[in-house]
């Protein structure tokens, strides 16, 4: 049975490298041309002064610097050696960078609709958060939260056996960050 699905496992294999080969330099493409076109139009002049336009900017640079980074990175991969898999401090850099970027760009859409939500507020001290001043302290406050709360990455990633990854001590609690991480913004906004 070994012997059959080998075959099958590198015949996928292959297809899945050829894929993105195909795929991957669209992706980019096309990420990167609606990222810029997003913060085109919502740096003019009339939704500049729109506090959710400024929200918007913010989350499309974020997403902009992931997609280009991890896209680009893995382009790297699929024509010279990975840098991740015999340089610790790139791999720590890597993974700590596109955590911080998608966490950052998910938390500032989040408070986009935060303050769509205020700005429907029949009080007047709600609406008042829905500010172009507010928004950019909020995305100044969101922006150091997440270089701050992925500094383990920092720590505890490193090569072995050449991969990047982590002690087996940390791992029960890299789950629980990567859970946590990915469903955070989404429990904040239901509270609303």
């Amino acid at each position: 049975m070994t012997d059959s699905t080998t075959p099958l496992a590198l015949t996928l294999s292959c297809i899945q490298q050829k894929m993105s080969l195909i795929s991957m330099p669209i992706f980019l493409t096309l990420g990167t041309v609606g990222n810029l076109l997003n913060c085109l139009v919502f740096l003019r002049k009339t939704l500049r002064s729109n506090s959710c336009g400024i929200y918007f900017v913010a989350a499309s640079i974020a997403y902009l610097l992931f997609l280009d980074f991890s896209i680009g990175t893995s382009l790297y991969v699929v024509y010279f050696k990975d840098p991740t898999t015999y340089i610790s401090s790139y791999c720590k850099f890597r993974t700590y960078f596109l955590s911080s970027c998608l966490c950052a760009a998910r938390f500032i859409l989040a408070f986009a609709c935060v303050d769509r939500y205020a700005m429907c507020s029949r009080h007047a001290r709600i609406r008042n958060f829905s500010q172009p001043r507010i928004a950019a302290y909020v995305i100044a406050i969101i922006v150091g939260l997440w270089i701050l709360i992925p500094i383990h990455v920092l720590v505890f990633y490193k090569v072995e056996n050449g991969r990047c990854t982590v002690p087996d001590t940390y791992l029960y609690f890299n789950a629980g960050y990567c859970v946590d991480r990915s469903s955070l913004a989404t429990r904040r906004n239901d509270c609303i």
